[in-house]
Formats: C-alpha cells, structure tokens, sequence
C-alpha cells in the first residue's frame, strides 16, 4: 500500500514527536501511532513507510508496527509472503547500512530475527538452512560483512535462552527454539564463520592496530569487528543445557554467564585447537586500548577459562587445554595492565584454578614459575589497593578465592611434604604483604576516618577475604604465627613503654597503634580457628600438626606464642585503666578481642580430637579438662565482665560479650564448667 505524501508527513511528524516530544504533544503521537499500529493495514503501512521515508524515528516506529502486525495477523500470511518481506527488510538494511541509525539497524534485523524464529517449526527446514546459507555470503564480501555481523548478532539474541521478544508463545516454545538452534549445528556454524574473519584479518587487524579506534566506525572498512566480536562474545555465554547433563554436570535454563560452560562433544575440534584460544588472545592484544572491544574480549577469554565437561576427550587434552590457557593469561599479567584488565585477568585464573585439578597444576613442571609470577600479580594489587579502588578489590577477592583453592588442595594427608613446603614460600609472602596492607590501610584510616565509613563499611566481604587469608596463610602455619605474634608484640611493648615510664602520646599515634592491633586480632583469629558454629569443632589440621611438630622437636610452640601474645594484649587492657591512660584504650580492640576468644574457644577450649585434627599433648594439658580449662573458662569470664562493667556504653562490645557467652554454653562440655 503506498502512502499519500500528507499521509507520510504526519507520522512522520508524529514519530518525532514521540521520540523527542514531551507532556500532551507526545501522548497525542503516541495515540495517533497506536491507532495505525491496531488498523488492519498495519502491516502494508509499516512497509511502506520503511520503503519510502527518510526520518530515523519513522523507520523505528516502522519496524515496531510491523512486529506487532506480523505476530498478529501471522496465520493469514503465506509462507511466501513472509519470506518475500525477510527479504525486503534484509535488502532495506544493506542498501542503507552506511547512512542507517544503529537503532533502526537493530529493530529492523531484530524484526528478521523474528520472523525467523516465529516460522522455524512450521515452515520447510530448508529456508532456514538458506537463509545461513544467505548471511554467510554476506559476511564473505567486503561490503556486506558488517550487516552480516549484525544480522548473526540479531539471530543470537533472539535464540538465546533469555530472549522472550515473541509475545503470546510459551516458555517450552523459546527453550525449544534455543535447543534446536544448538543442536542442529547452527551455533557452531556461526562460531566457526565468525573464527574464520578473525583469523583472515588478524594482520590487518595488527596493521591498524595504532588506529583501532577509528577504522572500526561506522562506515570504516573496519565497522564488522565490533559486531563479530559481541556475537563471539555473546556465543560463549550460551545455555548448553544438554551438552552439560551429557558431560555430567547439571544445567540450567539460566540467562548470564556461568562459572562452568560444558558446550560437548560437538565443540570438540574447535576447542581442542589451540588456534582458537591463540586468536581470541591475538585479538584482545590488538584491540585491548579500545574501550568496548577490548572489554568483550576479555569476557570472551574468561568464558573459554571456565570450559569444562566432556568437550575434553580425556585428562591429557584436559591439562593442555589448561597449561595452554594458563601460559597465555600470564602473559598478560607480564606486560603493562591497566586497572580495567585487574578484575577479568584475575577471574580467569581463578576459572583455571577452580575448573581444573589443582593437584595437577601445583604437580607441574611449569607451577614454581606459573605460581611466582601469580604470586607477585597479587602482591602488586596489595601494595598498591585504596579504599576507593572497586576494581582492584574485585581482583583481589578472585585471587584469594584462588589461592584458597589451592591451599585447601593441599592439606590433605596425602599430600606430599615437599609441594606444600614449596607452595608455602608463595602463601607466606602473600600473607605476608597483606599483613603489610592491613597496616597501612590502619594507618589511612585513622587519617580519613570519618563517621561515613563505619556506616558503609561492607563488612561481610571483609570477612570472606580474611577468612580467605586465614585459609592461605595455614600452608606456611608457623611462619604466619610467629609473624603475627612478633607484630602484636611490637606494639604492646610500645604501649608498655608509654605506660610505665608516663610519657604522653598524641590521639593520633595512639590512634594508629590501636587500629593495627584490632586488623591483627582479626587475623589473628582466623589463622587460628574456624568458625565452629553448626559444626563439630575442632582445631584445624595445620594448626594441631604445627603443634606436634613443636613438642616433637621439643621447641616453643608458635601456636600457643601466638595465643599467649593475645592474652597479654588484653591484660594490657586493664593495667592502662589502673594507670588512668584513657586514651590508651579502645572499644574496637575490646570487641575484637572478645571476638577472638568467642572463635578460639569453639575450637581450643576443651578441643575435640580426631585422626584428621590431631591434638598435641601440650595443647591438651593448657586447655584440655582440668586445670587447664577451668584456668582458661575463668579468664574469658572474667573478660566477658569487664567488658560489661567498662563498655556498657559500647553497643558492639556488648553483643559481642553476649556472643561469646552464649557460644560458651552451646557447647555442652564447656556448659558443665560454668
């Protein structure tokens, strides 16, 4: 149906009201729109105002009445009419790619997508095998390659398992499409289209790579790659929900990306080929100072980390796949990063780690350098994190997780001296640096301290990371212990000093030691004890053997140094009350000090035994039943009521007070003594 030119004028003025109008004027176009949008000739008055205008706005408005109409009036449409209007749309955009918005390209490819997917499961297989057939030429010349992109970019967006664009279809309608579309090869056979470009123009891609930001405009010879590389992009994070339950792991219709990605056995000769990792790094080496490109090939290459299940025909192909992976990441972590680079480098080793056997890596022949150059990556994020820096402390959080993986993998029984003494050297530099952190950041914080900062503190991820710490740092137990302790006691014979000899101190000095002292009594804790609640307690494994080890050798014990030296700090506590130096004294400390007490004697106090958690005969005698225990219980006691005779005022140290009784009588044996 063609339009009269006054008739084309005013939608055309009723579009752009409706995209830059406001108030009455743009309710007005919107009711004048949704009137045509709901008359029988819809569908010929979308088509013909795409065929005959030159207003952006008009042809958006177009391609919208022309979805709804099409979905509508879909069972009074011959299957030759459908196809004739793909065409024409499909056409439309080619001729006008140069000059188009990319928000009309969209809607209107968006709309072919559609009428794709709409007419899979009824019309004759083959026009959809022609219709691949079709965008695959298009990406093969020059001048089509980009409305190609953005046409395979269309398809996977309305395939995929979190595309619902079909108004009126069901659930089972869209899982079916997106199953399909996998396992008859279609995903596959874009992901390989898709490869081949990258591969063919890699040199080029190197040759411009100074002007990466201009020859991939709109309109540039380049203007393909942007599109190309979010399809890629796009692909890995695709729902291979069967491929998971064939691999032996449970999928899920789930939009996003997964920690895990099994795409099966299919995928095989693609990923088996190191080509494939080796162009997707290729790529992001060109393109890693462009913004967006750079950011999607970086997803891109976090997905191919988390690549798992039975893509891998056996456990040889499995290690290659990872030293492969690993060896390339490290190269990143060798040259000069950006902050943006921190957070997606330190999740793909943190993948690598997590989807692959530890055990196998850390038994490697290229682990001791493999670990060397992880481990001063992440010294470097310590050494240089602030508060405000969100993406360092995201980095940092992956490679704790990281670290923590490894370190659980070695605490088992039968696990070789040697490799956990090795890996130990690395976990006691990080623990180490990040002790160093804790103080400077104490430091900072007494300098900036503001009120804000209590308020928006996030204290559970505090929490994970240094219980992630506390995990790393039990590899190398008794370098951790007496670090810890000596660093404690620093500061203590600091204040002893202060005390008895009168001297003054200014509030910010005092300030910075008592800021230290409460980061220490947090790691402290968790390098000593787990938290016990829901579980039997018992002393961890490293801790009971690097006790053993003491009384074997017929040495000080490093854990009971480190316990002691806690319990001296608090007694501190009172001697600078007696001595009236206030300003000595800190809520903070007294409720981390009542926090360590109420995690330790989960563990230490009348200790649980058993043959994965020894216990030494001497840690037995000072906190086993008898003297022992009851001299202990005594103590914290005392503490408890001190706490509730000085901090009244002090909402935090009493709940913490109230938490370290009542964790005293959860547990039954204690229970008795009280």
């Amino acid at each position: 149906m063609a339009l009269a030119g006054a008739n084309l004028a005013e939608i055309e003025a009723a579009c752009e009201r409706m995209s830059v109008g406001v108030g009455q004027q743009r309710e007005e176009a919107e009711q004048y729109l949704m009137g045509i949008r709901n008359s029988p000739e819809a569908l010929a008055i979308g088509k013909a105002i795409i065929e005959t205008s030159n207003v952006d706005s008009a042809c958006f408005q177009a391609a919208c009445m022309l979805k709804e109409a099409i979905l509508r009036d879909w069972s009074k449409l011959t299957h030759a009419h459908r196809q004739e209007l793909k065409g024409q749309l499909l056409q439309y955009v080619i001729q006008r790619n140069a000059t188009m918005k990319p928000f009309v390209r969209s809607q209107i490819l968006q709309l072919v997508a559609i009428i794709v997917k709409r007419g899979w499961f009824e019309e004759p297989p083959e026009l959809f095998v022609e219709f691949t057939n079709y965008v695959q030429a298009l990406a093969q010349e020059e001048a089509t390659r980009a409305v190609a992109m953005f046409m395979v970019l269309a398809l996977l967006e309305e395939f995929s398992s979190n595309s619902r664009s079909i108004v009126g279809l069901s659930w089972e309608f869209h899982h079916k499409s997106q199953q399909r579309f996998h396992q008859e090869g279609h995903l596959k056979l874009f992901f390989s289209l898709l490869l081949s470009l990258l591969s063919a123009s890699i040199d080029n891609l190197r040759a411009v790579q100074a002007d990466i930001q201009n020859v991939t405009l709109p309109g540039a010879p380049l203007a393909w790659l942007s599109p190309c590389i979010a399809a890629v992009n796009h692909m890995l994070s695709w729902d291979f929900t069967d491929a998971e339950a064939k691999g032996g792991v449970l999928g899920s219709l789930k939009s996003g990306r997964g920690d895990v990605i099994t795409p099966g056995v299919a995928w095989r000769d693609i990923f088996m080929q190191p080509s494939t990792i080796d162009l997707i790094y290729s790529c992001f080496a060109v393109c890693r100072h462009h913004q967006m490109l750079g950011h999607a090939l970086r997803q891109c290459l976090v997905d191919l980390a988390a690549i798992r299940g039975d893509v891998f025909p056996d456990d040889a192909a499995r290690q290659a796949y990872f030293q492969h992976s690993l060896r390339s990441v490290l190269q990143l972590v060798g040259t000069e990063q950006h902050e943006h680079e921190f957070v997606d480098v330190s999740l793909i080793l943190l993948r690598l780690v997590t989807n692959f056997k530890a055990g196998v890596f850390l038994r490697s022949a290229s682990a001791p350098e493999s670990l060397d150059r992880i481990c001063n990556f992440t010294c470097m994020l310590m050494q240089r994190e602030r508060s405000e820096d969100i993406s360092t402390q995201e980095a940092l959080d992956h490679l704790f997780e990281m670290w923590s993986s490894l370190t659980l993998a070695l605490h088992g029984p039968k696990v070789e001296v040697t490799l956990r003494q090795s890996v130990g050297l690395y976990t006691a530099k990080l623990f180490r640096t990040f002790l160093e952190k804790c103080l400077r950041d104490a430091a900072q914080e007494v300098e900036d301290w503001t009120q804000e900062d209590d308020d928006h503190e996030d204290r559970s991820v505090l929490e994970e990371r240094l219980t992630a710490l506390g995990c790393i740092a039990r590899l190398a137990a008794e370098d951790a212990c007496e670090l810890l302790a000596s660093t404690i006691q620093e500061r203590i014979s600091a204040l002893q000093n202060i005390i008895e000899t009168q001297k003054p101190i200014q509030e910010a000095e005092a300030g910075l030691v008592l800021e230290q002292l409460h980061w220490l009594l947090r790691l402290a804790g968790h390098l000593l004890a787990d938290e016990g609640e829901g579980e039997v307690p018992y002393i961890p494994q490293c801790m009971g053997s690097l006790s053993l080890q003491a009384e074997a050798e017929q040495r000080p014990d490093p854990v009971e140094k480190l316990i002691n030296t806690v319990v001296q700090l608090v007694q501190l506590e009172d001697v600078a009350r007696k001595a009236g130096r206030g300003e000595l004294l800190s809520p903070l400390v007294a409720q981390y000090s009542t926090w360590f007490f109420s995690r330790w004697a989960q563990t230490y106090l009348l200790p649980e035994s058993s043959d994965l958690a020894p216990i030494s005969n001497h840690l037995r005698r000072l906190y086993g039943p008898g003297p022992g225990a009851e001299s202990v219980l005594s103590f914290v006691i005392g503490r408890a009521l001190s706490n509730l005779q000085h901090w009244a005022h002090e909402d935090e140290v009493v709940t913490a007070t109230a938490l370290l009784l009542l964790s005293l009588a959860g547990r039954k044996p204690v229970a008795r003594l009280l």
